[in-house]
């Protein structure tokens, strides 16, 4: 499994033991988090997630499930939270793409 880098922005759903679960408005609502740290041994993050009013608070060793993956009830990543890379612009909920090329102006060509 490929981990997000380090600064990627993900989804993050609270266990059923996380803190945060209680302070979701809606119990199925993922929150944004950004990476801060990839464990490759054992395929887990340390996070900062983001509630709805935009306090951050820290979590570590999170595992990752793939983007289109269900996790079941059961599973004990649902118990303790994961997180899932988004290949979808968390901002505009389009795919993102990449930056178009900028071309210096005739003004700038000329300096």
């Amino acid at each position: 499994m490929k981990l997000p880098a380090v600064g990627t922005m993900v989804l993050y759903k609270p266990g059923v033991r996380d803190g945060l679960r209680s302070q979701v408005q809606v119990p199925e609502q993922r929150l944004a988090a950004i990476v801060c740290k990839t464990f490759e041994r054992d395929a887990t993050v340390n996070l900062r997630v983001f509630d709805e009013n935009g306090n951050g608070q820290s979590r570590m060793k999170v595992a990752v499930a793939e983007e289109d993956e269900v996790v079941p009830g059961d599973d004990p990543r649902a118990t303790m939270g994961y997180c899932q890379a988004s290949r979808l612009n968390v901002f505009g909920g389009h795919p993102a793409e990449p930056e178009p090329e900028v071309k210096p102006s005739k003004e700038e060509r000329d300096e």
